[in-house]
């Protein structure tokens, strides 16, 4: 099947920030969008075919509104914070800033600088979940009163 065209919209991103975008987050957004969706692809290479499986009630399927949501979110986690900081302290007094970057010490690691990610938090929240549950142990012999097995 041929792919479906953007999965996530500007005002799916603006309802994510909770604000309407910058002239300049405009310029940068179809470029954005652009990328979650071939990121989102890659993860998981037969979700246009889940999507129109959800349409035609199949039981694989996956809704397309959250697959909306996820992108938009991993859109505004990313214009939020364009360079991948892990933590950001401000001071007013001495007018100091810190900022800590995941698995590096001096500065932001590579692979966070710049880069809008899918992560395994969002295809999670994106495939269905397993409706069977794993199986448990059934212990068959009465516990001692103190909590101590015999």
């Amino acid at each position: 099947m041929a792919a479906l065209d953007n999965l996530v919209q500007q005002g799916d991103v603006e309802a994510a920030l909770l604000r309407p975008l910058t002239d300049s987050e405009k310029t940068y957004l179809p470029t954005l969008i652009t990328q979650a969706d071939s990121l989102l692809r890659a993860r998981i290479p037969d979700i246009d075919d889940r999507i129109t499986a959800f349409n035609n009630s199949a039981a694989r399927g996956i809704d397309p509104a959250v697959v909306t949501a996820v992108l938009a979110g991993a859109i505004a986690r990313f214009l939020r914070n364009p360079d991948g900081a892990t933590s950001i302290s401000r001071g007013i007094g001495p007018y100091s800033t810190t900022r800590s970057y995941s698995g590096s010490t001096q500065g932001p690691s590579p692979s966070a600088v710049g880069a809008l990610e899918i992560t395994d938090d969002d295809v999670a929240a994106i495939l269905p979940k397993p409706m069977f549950s794993p199986g448990r142990t059934i212990k068959t012999r009465p516990r001692h009163r103190h909590g101590w097995p015999l």
